[in-house]
């Protein structure tokens, strides 16, 4: 049965246990019965397992109710046959309770509790506007209403006082940053970002549009919405690739505020009539677009726009057209983060996940990152499990070495995938240029996956050319191959003989051990030497009996065998 019939009925039927133990009146205990029998019918139209159960036991109650109040049937035999036990085992109420006055005190109640609610709440705004967002939380209604009210009218009043304040709150575990200050890396843009944003803030004005191009996951989403939070205006987030024309743009802009943000990511693949739209709301607010209406006719519609910012990212800035770039003020490139920074940024995701990084645990993770802040955080939510299911606050540098180790990672940041295209153009090809197509059969891996995701880095490497004639290595490229091929051949045997040596050093220490005891126990090395020299003579003496009897019983065999020759 499900569990909150379950709840239901059972709930219903301690309530008539209840009233039958307060010494409440026949009618009332009737009424509680009967609301049970319903609930009984209720659910054994929808319980089909148990519907005779449930059936047999609402015809119970009814029984009951019939009799009730009867000749047949008091109170006290009622609650005997009910439970098995007798009333006057129970401590009953003083005063019974009639039906009448029950309603008429429940409604009673609530009327106050409307009242109390209702001072609450406007105890809950002057509060808010006086205190701020701590006192709201501490004088929220204690008594008269739900938790989820209190809930509720928490998460409304900080919402409406971080509004208030420019600043939007940060869920918890969140890893970007909420402020320019907050966040790490663009070292030359963000000043310049941060004076447009104070210079339009004192005019009044939204900040004029801005165009943000560079590598994937460099923090173009993570500024916009920085933007957005500077300004004080929401960020409303779309991707040009599902920008196919003028409406699908319409849709979102049609409910942007003065100073809110609109955030297009890959810009470059929208579409060139959607681009043509947009032109002119950037440039005068407007957004011209005809309508067609159900009888068929077209109508030119202008629509007026609020002021606000338009943030435009790509990773591929030269498929821009001309118009396009024009039409943003601002213009900042993304360039990839130093192992400093990296460092830096590692520390502090970590501490928002709750855990610590040990000493030159950051700097492993850095290196590793390739340059790039998403590929980072990623490994530190990856370290993040990892101890938090081996049980440690602290993330140790050994920890993180053995993480990048079980996940195939080398120093460089080269998982694989990437050794695997150098080594294929090494071996099988001898580093001579080999075909984009020739060299994806090689490698069992899509072109795609090929051009955007392995290569861009090795050519940040130096580790391999791309030219007309093909991919080849480079000579940077060949050493780092083969001195991996010997670091993986030596680590191989190192482990055998790590094995060994440990098996070494723990005879080594046993012997000490050994020694160390002896020493405690007061023996003396001459003696011990006396002991063992005089045990050498009793076993030499020993073995000298020993060969000598060995030599008379083969003389007594030899005469014997002689005597048997001449008797014969």
């Amino acid at each position: 049965m499900n569990k909150q019939f379950k709840d239901s009925i059972n709930q219903s039927y301690s309530e008539a246990i209840k009233a039958m133990e307060e010494g409440q009146s026949a009618k009332v205990v009737r009424l509680s019965l009967l609301e049970c029998a319903a609930r009984l019918e209720a659910v054994a139209k929808i319980e089909f397992a148990e519907r005779t159960k449930l059936n047999a036991l609402g015809y119970k109650l009814l029984g009951v109710v019939k009799k009730l109040g009867t000749n047949e049937m008091d109170i006290e035999k009622a609650y005997e046959f009910l439970t098995g036990q007798r009333l006057s085992d129970v401590k009953k109420a003083e005063k019974p309770i009639d039906i009448e006055d029950e309603l008429a005190a429940l409604a009673k109640s609530s009327k106050t509790r409307n009242t109390q609610i209702e001072d609450e709440k406007a105890t809950q705004t002057e509060s808010v506007k006086d205190d701020g967002v701590n006192d709201v939380k501490e004088e929220l209604p204690k008594q008269g209403t739900s938790d989820m009210a209190n809930v509720y009218f928490g998460r409304q009043d900080e919402e409406k006082v971080f509004k208030e304040n420019g600043v939007k709150s940060q869920r918890k575990g969140e890893l970007r940053a909420a402020t320019l200050s907050e966040y790490v890396g663009q070292e030359k843009i963000k000043p310049l970002l941060k004076e447009a944003i104070a210079a339009a803030k004192s005019r009044g004005e939204p900040l004029e549009h801005v165009l943000m191009f560079g590598s994937a996951g460099l923090g173009k989403t993570t500024l916009a919405k920085i933007i957005a939070n500077e300004m004080g205006g929401e960020c409303t987030v779309m991707n040009g690739a599902t920008i196919k024309d003028v409406d699908d743009f319409i849709d979102v802009i049609k409910n942007v505020k003065r100073g809110d943000v609109v955030f297009i990511d890959e810009i470059h693949r929208m579409s060139q009539s959607a681009a043509e739209a947009i032109y002119k709301a950037m440039e005068d607010f407007e957004l011209q677009f005809i309508q067609k209406t159900r009888g068929g006719d077209a109508k030119n519609v202008d629509m007026k726009l609020p002021p606000f910012t338009l943030i435009g990212a790509t990773t591929h800035s030269g498929l821009l057209s001309k118009p396009m770039r024009d039409r943003f003020s601002l213009k900042f490139k993304l360039e990839p983060y130093t192992e400093d920074e990296l460092i830096i940024l590692a520390t502090n995701s970590m501490r928002k996940l709750g855990f610590e990084l040990g000493p030159g645990a950051a700097a492993e993770i850095a290196k590793r990152s390739r340059g790039v802040p998403r590929i980072c955080n990623t490994y530190v939510k990856r370290i993040r499990d990892k101890a938090q299911v081996l049980g440690v606050q602290v993330a140790s540098k050994e920890l993180v070495e053995s993480y990048f180790l079980s996940a195939g990672i080398d120093e460089n940041g080269l998982d694989e995938a990437d050794i695997a295209y150098l080594s294929t153009l090494l071996n099988k090809f001898g580093g001579a240029p080999v075909g984009i197509d020739t060299l994806c059969a090689a490698l069992g891996e899509g072109r795609n996956i090929v051009e955007e995701q392995i290569e861009p880095y090795l050519i940040y490497l130096g580790f391999i050319n791309v030219s007309s004639n093909g991919r080849d290595l480079t000579k940077a490229g060949e050493e780092y191959v083969k001195s991996y091929n010997k670091r993986k051949s030596v680590c191989d045997d190192g482990e055998i003989l790590k094995d060994v040596n440990d098996d070494v050093a723990l005879e080594s220490e046993n012997a000490i051990e050994e020694g160390d005891s002896s020493d405690m126990e007061g023996t003396d090395e001459n003696d011990f030497n006396e002991e063992s020299a005089s045990d050498a003579d009793d076993s030499n003496a020993e073995e000298i009996e020993s060969d000598a009897d060995d030599s008379d019983a083969e003389d007594d065999a030899s005469d014997d065998a002689e005597e048997d020759g001449e008797g014969e």
